[in-house]
């Protein structure tokens, strides 16, 4: 009974916003260093969620090679994931590029991801440590 109580989303292995991965914006945009809005005629679905692209090129790049582009930890935030053992919304504006994965982070008034993510990296011994640790409270939530 509990669990009807509880969104979908929680449960999610892709953050989603109306079947939409990262919010509409365009994954292979992100690798080019600019994250635009993608298009909703220029999509493609995988692994549950629908990507939207900036254009055919992008489009076409991830459908070549859609690991490279989909965002790690489900497109959820990479700090909460690390720091919270939990499954966080995100702002698609916050992103960092880590050892070729997209990562992305919360940021709103409460916090901001991407900021507790790079204080922690220099604290603990850099980006791919940390990430090697987040891989490992991936694995774990995504077991519950």
């Amino acid at each position: 009974m509990l669990a009807l109580l509880i969104p979908a989303q929680v449960f999610a292995e892709i953050n989603l916003d109306d079947e939409t991965a990262l919010k509409g914006f365009d994954p292979v945009s992100y690798f080019d260093g600019v994250p635009r809005m993608g298009k909703p005629t220029i999509t493609v679905t995988h692994e549950g969620g629908l990507y939207r692209f900036f254009n055919q090129r992008n489009q076409t790049r991830f459908q070549n090679n859609p690991e490279r582009f989909v965002p790690a930890y489900g497109g959820f935030c990479a700090w909460g994931v690390l720091d919270d053992n939990d499954r966080e919304d995100i702002q698609p504006g916050s992103w960092k590029i880590v050892n070729d994965r997209l990562l992305v982070f919360h940021k709103s008034y409460l916090g901001d991801g991407r900021r507790d993510w790079n204080a922690a990296a220099t604290q603990r011994g850099g980006d791919t440590v940390l990430l090697e640790q987040t891989d490992l409270a991936w694995q774990k939530l995504e077991a519950e």
